[in-house]
């Protein structure tokens, strides 16, 4: 009876073992990545929720103020602070948290709002794709860290031109504060507030909004009714005497535009004159046209049909 393997049928198991094992083992370590990867992404879309649940919540309005000036930014450590994300978010890949300073931009793309991780503010390491140093050293919650509570909105709007002085924030820890606001300049502005205690530190961001909303102003040029003569209609440009101004945009950057046309009949007529600045607030006014036969012929004072 035969007992056992021989040397050479071992050898064949530990090959076709080692074989299998070359297999199966880039497949598993794959699917692992894969599913951290997933859970990763996960994780991010939780927190842009938290962004887009603090904006709801709040009631803040994101406007659309051109390409490049229109994104609130906040951070994870605002969101966590304010109850609106989890003390204990993880990045999958290291098993630790997430680093608190991760920025958190909301966008308003046209008229759709939506929140986008970034990057982190102290070492600009970009978080919104699976990362591995988008990380902390930090396996537990840090319940010591510094604590910022704001006074007043976390956003603020203010109107071109408007004087503008900052509410600070309530902290035990020593508060640092960077940025300025241009009152003069339309766009979204950040003011950005440093605790720091010990080695540990956390960063709030308050957005500052400055924005237009005075529409342009239409002047005609006589005041009041004007008088044109039924033979002048066809020839006449009916932005003749027709001027617009504005508290921030120059002549050129502001679009006038009328509906309606003069007809040739005795009777008075109207023009609807539309004017929009480059922040989209628009103006209306009408202007009436006395369409008549008659003309002044001014050496005798007597109007004189022609």
């Amino acid at each position: 009876m035969k007992k056992g393997f021989t040397l050479v049928e071992l050898i064949g198991v530990i090959v076709l073992l080692g074989a299998v094992l070359l297999i199966v083992i880039p497949i598993v370590t794959n699917e692992i990545r894969k599913a951290r990867e997933n859970a990763y992404n996960d994780q991010i879309r939780n927190i842009e929720e938290s962004a887009m649940n603090w904006l709801r919540d709040n009631d803040f309005r994101v406007p659309y103020m051109g390409p490049d000036i229109n994104a609130f930014v906040i951070t994870l450590a605002q969101l966590q602070q304010t109850g609106f994300a989890a003390r204990d978010i993880r990045n999958p890949i290291t098993r630790n948290l997430f680093p608190n300073d991760m920025l958190i931009e909301i966008r308003n793309d046209d008229g759709i709002v939506s929140a986008f991780v970034t990057k982190t503010i102290s070492e600009g390491i970009e978080c919104r794709e699976p990362n591995a140093e988008c990380t902390t050293d930090d396996t537990n919650i840090d319940f010591d860290e510094p604590f910022i509570q704001m006074r007043g909105n976390h956003v603020i709007y203010l109107e071109v031109g408007e004087s503008f002085n900052d509410p600070g924030v309530l902290s035990e820890s020593n508060v640092s504060t960077t940025g300025t606001v241009d009152i003069t300049r339309l766009g979204i502005l950040q003011i950005k507030y440093t605790a720091i205690q010990g080695t540990r530190e956390v960063i709030h961001i308050r957005n500052v909004v400055v924005r237009d909303t005075t529409p342009p102003v239409i002047n005609f040029s006589p005041p009041g009714v004007r008088t044109i003569h039924i033979n002048d209609i066809a020839g006449f440009d009916l932005l003749t005497g027709v001027d617009v101004t504005d508290n921030v945009d120059s002549r050129d950057r502001i679009t006038l535009t009328y509906e309606g046309r003069l007809v040739e009949h005795v009777s008075r007529q109207s023009i609807k004159y539309t004017a929009t600045d480059s922040s989209g607030n628009t103006a209306t006014r009408y202007r009436t046209f006395n369409v008549t036969e008659w003309k002044h012929v001014f050496k005798s004072n007597k109007s004189t049909r022609l």
